[in-house]
């Protein structure tokens, strides 16, 4: 489609804008520049490749199927590629598994956050760094699984935002079993990824490996793992990256089964039955390096029960339900937090929970949401809650003149 806008103020002047639309379907019958459905192209290497050929925005939809690759698809233009019908019958296969001679990457993204993926499934991609996807942009409403990377990111390596995704079932041969420092990380499920040998003490985060920065909100990082005592953190390892509204639970490692932290802010989050078979189950503090606030948490049922590493000197949890009150804690509890049901995994707070209107309010609780959506803060007593969910009072409310 072609926009031309005219300006007159002295002298006549005009700016063109382009704006392109390119078709991605398993029986196309490929006629250059796919700009139909009647002649789009069944390769998607060839319609992004296609579309790249200039800087204007350009959309590429990609009807049903799966799309077997035999080398990783680049985007280097401000192009959003995007499903039709979403990420459960839209897949893109790196084609990386026994029987098949390919081994690459999915997805290489450039740095701009103008580059976009919608609505995938992407799945057998094989890498150094990011086996699925490498790069930055937009990843949003993808299930990126069964990635592998030798050394970092099994599922995304970089990235400006990822969204609404499903990660699940990568590897990574050192750091980031699911992700490595993407910078926001909003509304994902992070299940069930692994680490390697972790690189001589510096790797592990079986879920995500953020080193510095990064922001996770509104997440469930769960049963991910790692397999040797050199790489830290099942669920997480954190440097100075602030992780909020998050459930973190059923993550094991050889050394600190839930986080391990160097640095950064974990605020209103659900740490629960965590494991570390030799180390730490729970929240591990490394205060070698930085205090790390945990505010608003509630950190229960991990075990073994290990809070920090190296010396502490100031308070590390604020406002919180733990399993034990160790020195470095204040206005904290160590009640049973009475979640609705730990059998069944629901870990929002019963009515009789202590961890009610027991948490401190903070600025950026304004405008926010817990887990579930609902506004972190109350409108019946006004008070944060601890954990991931706030609790919702039952009962009608009626307005009186």
């Amino acid at each position: 489609m072609k926009i031309r806008l005219l300006f007159v103020s002295g002298i006549l002047a005009s700016i063109t804008a382009w704006t392109e639309t390119h078709y991605v379907a398993t029986n196309g019958p490929s006629m250059p520049p796919y700009t139909s459905w009647a002649t789009a192209g069944s390769n998607i290497i060839d319609v992004v490749n296609c579309a790249m050929t200039n800087n204007a925005l350009r959309t590429i939809w990609v009807s049903n199927g799966t799309y077997y690759l035999t080398n990783q698809v680049v985007v280097t233009n401000s192009l959003t590629l995007q499903s039709v019908n979403g990420r459960d019958v839209t897949i893109v296969d790196g084609h990386n598994y026994p029987g098949k001679p390919v081994t690459n990457r999915c997805f290489y993204m450039s740095d701009q956050d103008a580059a976009v993926l919608d609505g995938f499934t992407i799945s057998n991609g094989y890498a150094g760094d990011g086996g699925a996807i490498y790069g930055g942009g937009t990843t949003r409403n993808c299930s990126i699984t069964l990635n592998m990377s030798t050394n970092r990111g099994g599922g995304v390596y970089l990235g400006i935002l990822i969204t609404n995704c499903i990660i699940s079932r990568n590897f990574a041969g050192a750091r980031g079993g699911g992700i490595y420092n993407s910078l926001k990380i909003v509304g994902c499920v992070i299940g069930e990824n692994g680490t390697g040998s972790g690189g001589g003490g510096s790797g592990g985060g079986g879920g995500a490996f953020l080193p510095g920065g990064n922001f996770m909100q509104k997440c469930i990082v769960i049963s991910n793992w790692g397999t040797v005592q050199s790489g830290y953190g099942g669920a997480l390892y954190l440097r100075d990256a602030t992780v909020r509204n998050c459930m973190i639970a059923y993550n094991t490692n050889v050394y600190y089964g839930g986080l391990y932290v160097r640095g950064g802010y974990i605020e209103n989050c659900t740490i629960v039955h965590n494991r570390g078979n030799d180390v730490g189950g729970i929240a591990m503090i490394n205060n070698q390096y930085v205090n790390t606030p945990i505010s608003n948490s509630i950190v229960m049922f991990n075990t073994p029960i290990n809070y920090c590493q190296g010396t502490h000197t100031t308070g590390i949890f604020y406002n919180c339900c733990i399993t034990s009150m160790p020195d470095i804690a204040t206005n904290c509890i160590t009640d049973n937090p009475l979640f609705v049901s730990t059998n069944d995994a629901n870990y929002r707070l019963s009515k009789f929970s202590p961890c009610v209107n027991a948490g401190a309010n903070e600025a950026w609780m304004l405008d926010a949401f817990d887990l579930g959506g609902y506004s972190r803060v109350d409108r019946f007593s006004g008070v944060v809650d601890m954990g991931c969910y706030e609790y919702l009072p039952q009962g009608m409310m009626f307005s009186v003149p």
